[in-house]
């Protein structure tokens, strides 16, 4: 598998479900996330739990791409 730590990765529907898991495996793997979602509360918090568990940069976007 190729090495990912540093890359950065957009996940759409980054708040709940495949695209949540998606975030964590991204970040557990060492890539910095930008997670997509319409669901603001979420993106107030989650962002930040990825970068204190995982040690990595993320952000969130809070836009309806419907």
């Amino acid at each position: 598998m190729k090495d990912i730590k540093g890359y950065n990765a957009l996940v759409t529907g980054g708040t709940s479900g495949m695209g949540w898991e998606y975030c964590q495996q991204l970040a557990a793997l060492g890539c910095n996330v930008l997670m997509v979602s319409n669901q603001q509360q979420l993106l107030d918090t989650l962002p930040n739990e990825l970068a204190d568990k995982y040690g990595v940069h993320s952000w969130g976007l809070c836009i309806d791409l419907a």
